[in-house]
C-alpha cells in the first residue's frame, strides 16, 4: 500500500473511498460540508436522527453521495469537539483503517490532515499516527510453511490531501508512520512464529538482515563462546537445556554523528 500527499483530492477515483472525519456536535468542515450540501444534508440528517451520534470510533458507510469524487463515503465519529486530544485521533483513525480495509475499496481520499484540528497534535503527527494504523490494519500473518491466509484487503494507494505549507512536514509524518506500522508488522510476525522457527539463530539472522539494510543501524552478534569468556553465566545456564545455542543480540541505531 502505497500512501500519497498532495494539495488537492482527485475530481474521481475509481473503486475509492473517500474518508470523513466529524465530531459530535454536527459542525462539519472541507469535504464533509461539501457533500453534505450536495447530498441534500445527509449528513447531519444522520447525526439528527439519533442512529449516528459521531461518537469516538463511530464509522458508518454512505454509497453515491453527490459531491464525492469516491463511490464509498466512510463516516468516522470523533465525540466531543472540546475534549478531542491525541487517544480520541489515536482511537478514530484505528477505527477509520479497519473499516476502510473491510471495504473492497483500492483508494482511499481524505482531506482530514487540512479540516480537522485535534489539541496539541500538529497535521504532521496527525498523519504519521493514521498511516501507522493503515499499515497496521493491512497487517496478515503468512510466515508458517503450509498455513498460508491471504490478506482480504484490497486498499492499494490513500491519498491524504493538505495545504503547500504544510506538504513536507505531513509527507515526513507518513514516512514515519508507515516505517512504525512496517517495524510493528515485523515484531508481530517474530511474536507469531512457533519457537521451533524462531530460535535465536532465526532472530540474529533477522537482526543481521536490518543492519544490511539501513546504514545507520549496526548489529554485533554475541555467541556462546564469547559469552563464556565475558563471565556470562546466567544466560549460559539457561541456554544449557535447548538443543539451540544462544545468541546475544545487540543492535545500535546512530541517527546523528555524535
Amino acid at each position: 500500500m502505497e500512501i500519497k500527499v498532495t494539495t488537492r483530492l482527485p475530481a474521481a477515483a475509481e473503486n475509492a473511498c473517500h474518508i470523513l472525519f466529524v465530531f459530535s456536535d454536527g459542525k462539519l468542515t472541507g469535504s464533509a460540508r461539501k457533500i453534505d450540501a450536495e447530498s441534500q444534508g445527509i449528513i447531519k440528517s444522520l447525526l439528527q436522527s439519533g442512529d449516528y451520534s459521531g461518537k469516538c470510533g463511530q464509522v458508518h458507510v454512505f454509497h453515491g453521495l453527490s459531491g464525492s469524487p469516491a463511490t464509498r463515503v466512510l463516516l468516522v465519529g470523533l465525540g466531543s469537539r472540546a475534549n478531542a486530544n491525541a487517544a480520541t485521533w489515536r482511537d478514530a483513525t484505528h477505527a477509520a483503517a479497519k473499516a476502510l480495509h473491510a471495504t473492497s475499496a483500492s483508494v482511499a481520499l481524505t482531506d482530514c490532515l487540512a479540516t480537522i484540528k485535534i489539541a496539541d497534535l500538529s497535521s504532521a503527527q496527525m498523519a504519521e499516527q493514521f498511516s501507522c494504523q493503515l499499515v497496521n490494519e493491512a497487517y496478515v500473518f503468512d510466515l508458517h510453511p503450509g498455513i498460508k491466509k491471504v490478506s482480504s484487503a484490497t486498499l492499494d494507494n490513500c491519498v491524504f490531501s493538505i495545504d503547500k505549507k504544510n506538504k513536507e512536514a505531513v509527507t515526513t509524518g507518513v514516512r514515519r508512520g508507515t516505517a512504525t506500522g512496517h517495524g510493528m508488522a515485523l515484531t508481530r510476525d517474530l511474536g507469531n512464529l512457533a519457537p521451533n522457527f524462531c530460535t535465536p539463530e532465526y532472530l540474529s539472522t533477522t537482526a543481521i538482515e536490518l543492519s544490511d539494510q539501513y546504514d545507520k543501524l549496526t548489529t554485533t552478534i554475541v555467541d556462546e563462546s564469547e559469552m563464556e569468556t565475558l563471565g556470562m553465566g546466567a544466560l549460559l545456564a539457561v541456554s544449557q537445556g535447548s538443543a539451540q545455542p544462544a545468541k546475544l543480540i545487540v543492535m545500535n541505531y546512530q541517527g546523528k554523528k555524535r
